[in-house]
């Protein structure tokens, strides 16, 4: 596996990639930093997530797959500690939990998380900028949802990050909607 951060030049794919990546932050960000905490955990749809939810849900998703899946380092939500400072999962970060477990998170304020992806898009943009094709293109074992496979990293990024990471953004313009707040589009 070629470390992509480096002499090796980075892929082109690799700026695009890593800006498409910030956007979704930074919209993710622009979504809920306004939202009070009742709003953040407010359930509009009995059976589904709230807003903080599907925020630190992406937002860890982006935080693993980055730092520990494609480099093995600790993501910045362990190294930053904010798993204690916000009394919510070390480890766990959405994926595979019960309706019970995930709605049993509460998130305290839409600040903390804004600056939890502040601080995922400080630490994975230039990681992700200073990919190589060969590094883009080789494949890492990922485990999703208890299932162990091999993946292109490219794939990973594409699908696992910003596919579904947009995915879930959909999802909080359509509570945000429902809480009486405006869409924001995307």
């Amino acid at each position: 596996m070629t470390d992509s951060t480096a002499e090796a030049t980075p892929s082109p794919l690799a700026p695009t990639l890593a800006e498409v990546t910030a956007n979704l932050i930074r919209d993710l960000n622009t979504s809920i930093e306004e939202l009070t905490s009742e709003e953040l955990n407010a359930r509009p749809i009995e059976s589904g997530s709230s807003i903080g939810f599907h925020a630190w849900h992406v937002l860890r998703t982006i935080d693993n797959i980055v730092n520990f899946v494609f480099y093995r380092d600790r993501p910045f939500w362990v190294t930053e500690g904010l798993h204690e400072q916000l009394d919510l999962p070390r480890i766990d970060q959405g994926t595979g939990m019960t309706d019970e477990e995930a709605n049993a998170l509460h998130f305290r304020s839409a600040a903390d998380l804004v600056s939890y992806g502040t601080g995922v898009l400080e630490v994975v943009q230039p990681k992700i900028e200073g990919m190589d094709e060969e590094f883009l293109l080789g494949t890492t074992q990922t485990r999703i949802a208890g299932r162990t496979a091999e993946r292109q990293r490219m794939f990973s990024l594409s699908q696992v990050v910003i596919a579904h990471g947009r995915e879930h953004y959909g999802q909080i313009q359509v509570l945000r909607q429902l809480l009486g707040r405006p869409s924001l589009g995307s």
